[in-house]
Order: C-alpha cells, then structure tokens, then sequence
C-alpha cells in the first residue's frame, strides 16, 4: 500500500501519469482542423477501496487535481494498481500536437514530465 503519510492532506493520493503511442482497444475521436486533436474519454485509474472511501463507483467521472491543474476522466478500477496510487495513460501523439500549436519558440521546455504528484481525487 502506499500511504506515505499523504492521508492528512488535502492531495491524499500520488498521481502516476503514463504516456503510450497507441492504445487500440480505447474509443477516441480525431477533430479535424488546421491542427487535428485527438477527443477521448480519459481513464482515471485507481484502487475499489480508495473509490468505496470517496462514494465513488467504476464509471463515475471524476477530476485529480495536481499542482494547479485537472485531469478529467471516467473511474476505472484496476487489479493490481496500490491504495493510494492514482493513474492515467495519456497518448504521446496528443503531447505532440500540443507543442506544435504551442506559440512558444521553444514548446518543449514548457512539456510537462511524467512526474510522480500529489494529488486529489473528486467525483465530478
């Protein structure tokens, strides 16, 4: 289990994020424009005794807040995923569409890691 003394915080729980190229068995959905965007339901990763302790149900949609930002996605129980541990692949082709529409001249000193975080888990 991994409890690490978080569970008097506010941000209880660590968030793994994870990055694959392809993840054929997930619904998505291209937006076509002058920059194609990849549309999906986000799976949100996480232990049935961590969601029993927050009312929440395999489906529910709910939020992990992180360091200012928010993932959306729908709750998904895992085999194998500790108490404690919130997860979440996202697809590498999204991150590359975000830095090539990002207007900075160097995209990729503002990509965002793969960092182990804090984070808070609510029903949305």
């Amino acid at each position: 289990e991994c409890t690490s003394g978080l569970e008097s915080s506010d941000y209880s729980f660590l968030f793994v994020p994870g990055r694959v190229l392809l993840q054929p068995d997930r619904e998505m959905n291209v937006v076509r424009g002058k920059k194609n965007k990849i549309d999906r339901q986000e799976i949100i990763e996480i232990h049935h005794k961590d969601a029993e302790m927050l009312s929440i149900v395999e489906g529910d949609s709910v939020e992990v807040q992180v360091n200012g930002a928010t993932v959306r996605g729908q709750a998904r129980f895992r085999e194998g995923i500790q108490r404690g541990i919130i997860s979440s692949t996202f697809l590498f082709g999204q991150l590359m569409v975000e830095v090539e529409a990002n207007p900075d001249p160097d995209p990729m000193r503002q990509v965002k890691g793969l960092t182990v975080m804090p984070a808070r888990l609510v029903k949305s």
